[in-house]
């Protein structure tokens, strides 16, 4: 992900520095490795510039600085149990670098080194670093649509925006975010802001480039079907806009609509996409252009959660866009609500 306010990074100056002061700090420190009072600790420092701290960001280096280091046996940040090398460690100096699992928002937020001979205690804090976000559904909707984005480090939120438009937040935990989109007039890419800084995701949300069902049936489109009761005008289950299509399926019989306007190449187009919700655990079959058993595709439904369908329509063996159905595979029938239908 990219990140917009990015932590700090060693640079291959900032590397060389450090290579400096280590050869100051461990050989001026020699004569007093065989020091074993009780350790104590004055100050840290970041690594890159030796410049002092009272706050320190995972996966960074610090210099801790005191007395009575040698025999080291421990270095707790919020008391979780940091790696160090005993190279990097004399009397008076320990080099180590903040784990990535390290905890933050602790209580209260400390180092504490161990040492053979006892322990010191040293208040310092372990920032919240920025949000990450590793993915998100729906891919495809419109204003209204609930989007559910899964990433990490969420906590302290303060914004999320689709585009240049803000979504209004639902709930949110440190690794998930409930949201409502905004309005977008093209495909936007969803950014997260945090107390800790932002990132702005890889992938983009937006609209489909053709819809059969966005709230109302395509004039262009017919419904048909067989063994099936529909509704296009529903508000059970709805995600995104208004309404969505409820269709209640017999067992083997399908929803069914197709193109009554001009000729629509299917080369124009990549995916044939629409976010679900059934009532019952099942399998619809997908069909396009009245073939109901060669090109299909066969997809098994979880009961009481929208789902968002992608279906690559070279798999369909169409040349151009005729008509689409959903058969009810499962022998038992179903209740299914159907929304933003379409292409990609």
């Amino acid at each position: 992900m990219k990140k917009i306010n990015s932590l700090h990074t060693l640079t291959k100056l900032a590397l060389l520095c450090i290579v400096a002061l280590l050869t100051t700090l461990f050989t001026s420190c020699n004569d007093d490795d065989d020091d074993f009072s009780n350790p104590e600790i004055t100050g840290v420092s970041f690594a890159s510039n030796d410049s002092a701290v009272v706050a320190g960001i995972r996966q960074n280096m610090y210099i801790i600085r005191g007395n009575g280091f040698s025999g080291l046996e421990h270095i707790y940040f919020n008391d979780y149990d940091t790696y160090f090398n005993p190279t990097y460690v004399t009397n008076e100096v320990i080099l180590v670098t903040i784990d990535a699992e390290t905890p933050y928002d602790y209580s209260p937020e400390a180092i504490r080194v161990v040492t053979n001979s006892g322990e010191a205690t040293y208040s310092f804090d372990i920032l919240q670093p920025a949000p990450t976000i590793t993915s998100f559904t729906p891919a495809v909707g419109s204003a209204g649509t609930q989007v559910t984005i899964i990433g990490e480090v969420f906590n302290n939120l303060e914004s999320v925006y689709f585009g240049d438009a803000e979504a209004s937040i639902i709930s949110s935990s440190d690794s998930e975010i409930v949201v409502t989109a905004p309005e977008i007039e093209e495909p936007v890419q969803i950014t997260v802001t945090t107390s800790a800084g932002a990132t702005v995701s890889e992938d983009f949300f937006g609209g489909l480039s053709y819809y059969i069902y966005d709230d109302a049936l395509n004039s262009d489109w017919w419904s048909g079907g067989w063994g099936e009761t529909n509704d296009f005008a529903n508000t059970t289950h709805v995600n995104g806009g208004t309404y969505a299509l409820e269709t209640q399926i017999a067992g083997w019989s399908a929803f069914q609509v197709g193109n009554g306007g001009g000729t629509i190449d299917a080369s124009n187009y990549s995916m044939l996409q629409f976010d679900v919700y059934a009532v019952s655990d099942g399998n619809i079959l997908i069909s396009m252009n009245y073939d109901y058993s060669t090109n299909v595709q066969v997809v098994s439904l979880t009961a009481g959660e929208w789902q968002t369908l992608s279906f690559d329509l070279s798999s369909f063996n169409i040349t151009e866009i005729q008509a689409f159905a959903i058969q009810e595979y499962s022998g038992s029938g179903n209740t299914l609500y159907i929304d933003n239908l379409g292409f990609l």
